[in-house]
C-alpha cells in the first residue's frame, strides 16, 4: 500500500476531490465530518485540492479537525486513481458545477457518490448514486449512515456507479456533440 503510506491515508475514509473554495460548500463536508466522526469515530475525510477562493478561512476550520479531516493540496494525477479506489464513499456537496469531473471519476472508480442535486450533477449521477440539497447536511448524513452499514445496499451503488460512468465513454460524447451539431 504504498499510496496510502505516502499520503497518511486511513483505512476508512470519505473522499471529496475539488478546488477548496466556497462554492463547493466545503463548510458542509466540515459539518457532515463533525456528525460522522462521533458515530464512526475510525471514518475519516480526505479533501484534496488546490486553495482558491475562501480557503483561509476554510482551512481554519478544517485544521479545528485534524483527528477527522486530512488536507492534501496536491496528489500526483498518477496517484488519484488509487486514491479514489480506496476510498469508500465520494462525497460531493458543491453548489454549483459546470460539469462535475470528480464525480464522474469516482463513478468510474466504482465508489458511490453521495452529490448534491444541483446545475450538472444530476444529469451526470442520475439514478446510479445519492443526491441531497447541497446544505441538507441531515440527508448526507443518513446517506453515509446509510451506506455505511448496509453491505448490500453499498455494493449496489458501487455497481450503479460504474454503470453509470459508461454513460459517459468517447464515444457516447463524440456522438452527442455530432447530433447536437447536426441539429444546428
Amino acid at each position: 500500500d504504498g499510496i496510502r503510506m505516502k499520503y497518511k491515508l486511513p483505512n476508512n475514509f470519505l473522499l471529496y476531490v475539488g478546488v477548496i473554495d466556497n462554492r463547493k460548500n466545503i463548510y458542509s463536508i466540515i459539518k457532515i465530518s463533525d456528525k460522522i466522526s462521533v458515530l464512526y469515530p475510525d471514518v475519516k475525510f480526505v479533501l484534496i485540492g488546490k486553495p482558491h477562493h475562501g480557503y483561509n478561512n476554510i482551512k481554519r476550520e478544517i485544521d479545528k479537525r485534524k483527528n477527522s479531516i486530512i488536507y492534501l493540496e496536491y496528489v500526483n494525477d498518477d496517484d488519484l486513481p488509487y486514491i479514489y479506489n480506496m476510498a469508500k464513499i465520494f462525497l460531493f456537496t458543491s453548489f454549483y458545477e459546470g460539469f462535475g469531473l470528480p464525480v464522474l471519476e469516482a463513478m468510474q472508480s466504482g465508489i458511490p457518490v453521495i452529490t448534491s442535486n444541483t446545475s450538472s450533477l444530476p444529469e451526470i449521477v442520475g439514478d446510479n448514486g445519492i443526491m441531497h440539497d447541497p446544505n441538507d447536511i441531515e440527508g448526507f448524513v443518513s446517506s453515509i449512515m446509510f451506506l455505511l452499514e448496509n453491505g448490500i445496499k453499498y455494493k449496489e451503488y458501487c455497481d450503479k456507479a460504474l454503470i453509470g460512468s459508461k454513460y459517459f465513454n468517447t464515444q457516447n460524447i463524440i456522438k452527442k456533440h455530432v447530433e447536437l451539431f447536426n441539429v444546428m
